[in-house]
């Protein structure tokens, strides 16, 4: 680990002040005056008629949740919403598997699981601002978990601040949250996975949590090398392992589990949504005049059929967004890439653009600590270099002798390095969630009380099988690693010997997580099952309308460098940094001005100007924030921001 740079107080490298300039887009089309239409009258008495309730779509029983399963749904190439969970929408969309075949209509579809949080105005209202479709990264996350555990709050940063009855002729904008699970994800079928069932998977996790990853060790380097290998291996293999993959007859499902596949799906949800706002609004027009054959519908209703644009917050995963607006530029409406990898260096399947900040993340761990004090930080009373210091020691501690541990929850194990540095690493992922109990855990560590740790590592693994595919649940492992290798070269012929050179360049990035990223890359070593449809590149265009990028100023795996890198690609886009914001997108820290510089480019197209807008972090991610210091407009924000550190969990 590298020494700090500066005592307390002096880490956080200073941005120089820049003005905020803005590039100004038209607005959304979906506020054009409904006066025009005939039955206008009628139209109007019939908005005024909504109150806040009936604004929300009914609600389903508890006993309706639970009885809820997208396997219910029968799929369409229509978008057929049905009331799912708790004011929730789900449909499932019918969408070709091989987009590239001669007739892509024929032969095994791809049923996509959809889920929308509706807006609180009708489409009908000058305000509806149509869906923004969430993704969660991943690669291979659940859109479909995202927003059923998010969707309320992701609605209160982007939707205008005023009330929806305040003024229903402003120009204030409301959106559908809406996400999907990608092909081969969780609900949507059929999945893919490298296990013939979740029990199989578990029990391969906990071995590989025994195992893992101290590559000092010739032994754990050679039996993770196998391991990683053997499992890529395993996932392409229709004629062994991966058999439950098969796909038309004798393909695999992971031949069609690319990022340009899920481009295309993508387009074919926002056309189909166009579809339904259509059909929608003549529905709810039609209710209001006699003859719902004349009803017209005004153009910022109409399905534009083959020019829908998206509109778009993605997470982490952002190669999907820069994929779509390199692969669709003129369908770019709104997308905010929050996390940015480096796109070009992912579609190489390199890895070597994410760990540049972590660093810098786990010396602010330590400023941040020492500023709240023992009070609220477990090992407040120590210096920042002191606290570095005191972690490495534990670290090679543990290295050079693993302790052992006796839970009731799981009975006897053994506590590695690799165990508290991959605690440590997901903790920097979500400071305002885990900062406080990491530093907790780790005094206990130093002070040779291990029981704890063991406890709460036994508390969540419990094995069960099977696994609910809804909401949540899902195999993961399997889809994150059939996107990021289905997206590169064939990689099959790389040796343990250049793979060796490859961690020692993670090392050098990370000296505590080099090894663990490096396992990334690792699978698709043995991986041999190339996307019929992959896109290896050049990436960047012009784009229809400006991307707003948005970083911590230290994220652990998407650095701000990326951020910027991608203004360059896409002309005429900017970005927003959360100064001293730490761990995975800006959600991990609240930061209001952050999240009204995304809600601003929801709500007006306009994106910050040359150098990016710089907005601070609201407090020490050690102590709770008080709200009562806020106004009620902005204590609203902070109580969704707040809630969102949790995105992570």
């Amino acid at each position: 680990m590298a020494n700090l740079e500066a005592e307390k107080g002096s880490l956080l490298r200073p941005i120089p002040e820049l003005k905020r300039e803005s590039t100004i887009t038209a607005r959304s089309s979906y506020r054009r005056d409904l006066l025009l239409v005939i039955c206008a009258v009628a139209v109007t008495s019939f908005f005024h008629w909504f109150s806040p309730s009936k604004l929300i779509e009914s609600r389903p029983s508890r006993e309706a949740q639970k009885a809820f399963s997208f396997d219910n749904i029968k799929p369409s190439r229509t978008l057929e919403f049905h009331d799912c969970h708790d004011g929730f929408k789900c449909a499932r969309l019918e969408v070709p598997l091989d987009w590239n075949a001669t007739d892509p209509t024929e032969g095994t579809q791809v049923a996509l699981a959809i889920i929308k949080k509706p807006a609180r105005v009708p489409v009908t209202d000058p305000r509806y601002g149509g869906a923004i479709l969430l993704n969660p990264g991943g690669p291979g996350g659940s859109g479909v978990n995202l927003v059923y555990s998010n969707a309320d709050r992701i609605q209160k940063v982007v939707d205008a601040e005023e009330d929806v009855l305040v003024d229903p002729n402003s120009a204030s904008q409301y959106f559908d949250i809406m996400s999907w699970d990608p092909r081969g994800v969780n609900n949507t079928t059929p999945r893919f996975s490298c296990f013939p069932d979740d029990l199989t998977r578990q029990r391969w996790e906990v071995e590989s949590d025994i195992l893992g990853f101290n590559f000092r060790d010739p032994e754990i380097f050679h039996d993770v090398w196998t391991r990683e290998r053997t499992r890529g291996k395993g996932c392409a293999d229709i004629d062994g392992p991966g058999a439950f993959n098969r796909v038309n007859g004798n393909e695999h499902l992971g031949l069609y589990t690319s990022t340009a596949s899920v481009v295309q799906d993508i387009v074919e949800i926002i056309e189909r949504h166009g579809e339904w706002r259509e059909n929608e609004a003549k529905r709810i027009l039609s209710k209001s005049c006699s003859d719902s054959r004349k009803v017209p519908i005004p153009e910022s209703l109409a399905w534009k059929k083959g020019e829908e644009q998206l509109l778009y917050w993605g997470f982490s995963y952002l190669i999907l967004g820069q994929y779509f607006a390199t692969l669709q530029p003129h369908r770019v409406g709104k997308l905010a890439l929050d996390g940015v990898v480096d796109v070009q260096n992912y579609a190489d399947v390199k890895w070597t653009e994410n760990l540049n900040d972590i660093t810098k993340l786990t010396e602010q761990f330590t400023v941040y600590c020492a500023e709240a004090g023992p009070e609220h930080c477990a090992l407040g009373d120590q210096s920042p270099k002191d606290i570095l210091a005191n972690m490495e020691r534990l670290f090679k501690d543990l290295e050079a002798k693993p302790l052992p541990a006796y839970t009731k929850e799981g009975g006897p194990r053994v506590i590695t390095s690799s165990n508290v540095k991959l605690d440590v690493f997901n903790a920097w992922y979500k400071p305002s969630q885990a900062f406080k109990s990491t530093a907790s855990t780790l005094l206990d560590l130093m002070n040779g009380n291990i029981s704890s740790f063991a406890s709460q590592k036994d508390a969540n693994r419990k094995l069960s099988c099977p696994l609910p595919h809804t909401p949540l649940g899902g195999d993961t492992w399997s889809n994150s690693l059939s996107f990021a290798c289905n997206d590169g070269p064939d990689l099959t012929g790389e040796t343990l010997e250049e793979f060796q050179r490859y961690v020692n360049i993670m090392n050098k990035q990370s000296d505590w997580f080099g090894n663990r990223w490096s396992l990334i890359r690792l699978p698709c070593l043995g991986y041999k099952s190339p996307a019929k449809w992959r896109y290896p590149g050049p990436f960047g265009a012009k784009t229809a309308n400006p991307i707003l990028f948005a970083s911590q100023q230290y994220d652990p795996v998407t650095p701000l460098q990326n951020a910027v890198g991608a203004v360059d690609l896409f002309p005429g886009s900017g970005y927003v940094v959360s100064l001293g914001g730490l761990g995975h997108c800006t959600l991990a820290m609240p930061s209001l001005c952050t999240a009204k510089t995304i809600r601003h480019y929801f709500q007006t197209g306009e994106v910050p100007g040359a150098g990016g807008a710089q907005c601070p972090t609201e407090g020490n991610p050690f102590i709770e924030i008080d709200a009562a210091s806020y106004d009620v407009g902005d204590a609203k924000l902070l109580e969704a921001l707040e809630g969102l550190t949790s995105f992570w969990e």
